[in-house]
């Protein structure tokens, strides 16, 4: 056999193992905001019932106006909760009084918008699963870890 031929065949089998056992992985689902068709968007019943699947999520983050930071997608609370106003501008108690879950179904009036450490709790009750979350981390400086201590 041409050495050439030999060698471009051997460094090919090489190659070829690692990605086998890189494509014998299952991928891991994540599912944006959470199931958007079962519960409302980023809140603790959605993201349990991804984790009852064992489904990753996704989950944003933004800060309240006294820093606490909190759970959900819009800069507002005008779309996913039966308040208004800029998550910025409401403190945590105040986002804490909102119904989040009344505009999706009435089965989840009372829903709350979590807090960071709500959902990081339920996380961690399911940890025996092996599931992706991804953060997106919307207010200017979370990535630094400025949350202010309620």
């Amino acid at each position: 056999m041409n050495t050439k031929l030999y060698v471009a065949l051997s460094a090919l089998c090489l190659l070829a193992v690692p990605l086998m056992s890189i494509a014998a992985e299952p991928p891991l689902i994540v599912a944006h905001r959470g199931l958007l068709l079962h519960a409302p968007e980023n809140t603790l019943a959605n993201f349990r019932a991804c984790l009852e699947l064992r489904l990753g999520f996704e989950f944003d983050v933004e800060r309240t106006n006294d820093g606490q930071l909190v759970c959900i997608h819009d800069d507002t609370v005008d779309r996913t909760t039966n308040g208004t106003g800029k998550v910025s501008e409401l403190t945590l108690e105040e986002i804490r009084r909102l119904d989040a879950g009344s505009w999706f179904d009435p089965k989840f009036v009372g829903e709350k918008v979590p807090t960071i450490d709500e959902v990081l709790t339920l996380i961690a009750e399911y940890k025996q699963y092996d599931v992706l979350i991804a953060v997106d981390l919307k207010a200017e400086g979370v990535d630094r870890g400025n949350q202010s201590s309620a």
